[in-house]
């Protein structure tokens, strides 16, 4: 049929294919819907798209990440970012997407070991929400978990090494992100005269 999506053999649209299209990692610069291939998509509120043809609603809703801002004696732990799609060799906090059943406190906390190697304990929000933006215009709504950890950190997997910084030996023009720079001058503002220490209070 001219104007849609060529149908691949054999396929057929499935219940549960109505069901995956409402997830927010269906591919934005796509311009055909992904159940029925009509190109006929018309923008909603909030920059959501619905297909004219089958009703069916993309939902370009912001992603969660969870971050773990890890103090300890006026310093944060900071990863350097490996070869990754955003900001290679860039610093930042252990931080990444919250998974499926996934509370954002304990994406915070498994994020800090999968990137840094250590097991935080944590004790409260570090910072407001705030929004990374992206570039397919949806953006990352950033959750900011102050942690306490026993241990050495180790680099992990994604991650080219870590470090122990003060405010005065954080790598300020090589930070990953306008959200992260934010994120610990905040810290700083709150105790300026012991570095990165706040209070640590009862946990989550």
């Amino acid at each position: 049929m001219a104007g849609r999506r060529p149908a691949q053999a054999g396929c057929a649209v499935a219940e549960s294919d109505l069901v995956t299209s409402h997830l927010p990692n269906a591919l934005d610069g796509d311009p055909y819907c992904t159940v029925c291939g009509s190109p006929r998509l018309v923008e909603r509120y909030l920059g959501h798209r619905r297909c004219e043809a089958c009703g069916t609603t993309r939902w370009r809703n912001p992603l969660p990440v969870a971050e773990a801002v890890i103090v300890r004696d006026g310093r944060v732990l900071l990863t350097q970012r490996g070869d990754v799609e955003r900001s290679p060799g860039k610093w930042t906090v252990p931080g990444g997407f919250i998974g499926l059943g996934e509370t954002p406190p304990a994406a915070a906390a498994r994020e800090a070991v999968e990137e840094a190697g250590v097991a935080a304990r944590i004790i409260g929000l570090a910072a407001a929400p705030r929004r990374l933006p992206t570039p397919d215009g949806r953006g990352h709504v950033l959750l900011s978990f102050l942690a306490a950890a026993e241990g050495d950190p180790r680099p992990g997997r994604e991650v080219a090494s870590v470090r122990w910084c003060a405010p005065d030996e954080a790598p300020w023009d090589a930070l990953a992100f306008p959200t992260t720079e934010a994120l610990l001058r905040g810290l700083v503002a709150r105790s300026p005269d012991v570095g990165f220490t706040v209070a640590l209070s009862s946990g989550i």
